[in-house]
């Protein structure tokens, strides 16, 4: 039996023949070799020339497929030799088409590499957040209510009144802040303010001392009826206690002392937790600047805490046999 010849799949030879080249004519740009000879679906159009085996006998001449590139690379060399301006300043002053590569902006001068960023500014150091923007006394009326923090079936809100008063803005010069009724197993910290007119970035609640001045009163807004609410609460936490029902830690951060509590007030799970009213830390050379529930400082600084916070919550509800513990973290400004 004679042996069949083993089909060869190539491109057929004419493609690779002089005839087959294009040449441009007189002052016609080439394109780059790459566009040239590297076209796009290439190898898709030899799969559809050549679907099948060829039959025996009928393969390309061999010879004609080997000189087909040598001939290819001659006529590049070719033009580039006889036509410099070509493949030079011409050609790279002609506009690219959508289908070739971006080329590279000319550096000016020597070549360098690239300056490195600008180093990033410093953090500006925070200033304490600060207290509620002051609304000068007027001509409306003023109702001061003064809280116990602890509960009283006979008050409307059920938290023990003080001291009640109303009078015009103008009568106003002080207020004696009475004694708080002492309540069993409770520590008393001292009477906060609620500013009710804090902005963003503002503390809500103001530490007092046992006088209530115009000062203090003047950090509460007016309501639109011309109204100063002014509303004052005494803030408790428990004694201590080996399981705190409200495990709140205050963090010196750096400053000393850091103490942890029992949170829990006499309203219990109706109470707010007045952290602003708790003991600060000290730190040589620092000032304090706040409670922040992030040891960087970052975040809005706590004055207060919902006893809610406190307890786990699900769709079930609140179980208040599932304690959160609250860590909050001092913050320092250098003085």
């Amino acid at each position: 039996m004679k042996k069949q010849d083993t089909p060869e799949y190539a491109r057929p030879a004419e493609e690779f023949s002089p005839s087959g080249v294009e040449f441009a004519p007189a002052g016609r740009e080439f394109a780059p070799p790459c566009a040239e000879f590297e076209a796009p679906g290439r190898e898709e159009a030899a799969a559809e020339e050549f679907p099948g085996v060829q039959p025996a006998g009928e393969a390309p001449p061999p010879r004609r497929k080997r000189r087909a590139l040598p001939l290819a690379a001659t006529f590049v060399v070719a033009s580039v030799l006889a036509f410099p301006g070509l493949w030079g300043g011409a050609a790279a002053q002609k506009p690219q088409s959508s289908g070739s590569v971006p080329s590279l902006p000319a550096a000016s001068g020597s070549a360098a590499s690239p300056a490195p960023p600008a180093p990033s500014e410093p953090p500006t150091v925070a200033e304490p957040t600060p207290l509620p923007q002051t609304h000068p006394l007027g001509g409306g009326t003023l109702e001061i209510t003064v809280h116990n923090s602890s509960f009283d079936v006979n008050s409307a809100d059920y938290n023990l009144v003080l001291y009640q008063t109303e009078m015009a803005e103008a009568e106003f010069t002080g207020l004696t802040l009475p004694e708080p009724v002492e309540i069993q197993g409770f520590v008393f910290l001292g009477y906060v303010l609620d500013t009710r007119s804090s902005q963003e970035g503002q503390a809500r609640y103001c530490t007092l001392t046992q006088e209530l001045t115009v000062e203090d009163v003047e950090r509460v807004k007016p309501n639109e009826d011309g109204v100063r609410l002014v509303k004052v609460y005494a803030a408790w936490h428990a004694a201590d206690s080996p399981e705190p029902w409200m495990p709140l830690t205050l963090d010196g951060n750096g400053g000393t002392p850091t103490v942890a509590y029992d949170a829990t007030d006499p309203l219990a799970s109706g109470g707010t937790v007045f952290v602003c009213a708790y003991p600060v830390p000290e730190r040589a050379g620092y000032q304090f600047a706040g409670w922040y529930r992030e040891a960087d400082g970052s975040g809005t600084p706590v004055d207060s805490i919902s006893a809610l916070d406190f307890f786990e919550e699900d769709e079930e509800g609140i179980h208040w046999d599932r304690s959160i513990p609250i860590t909050l973290y001092a913050r320092w400004l250098p003085e």
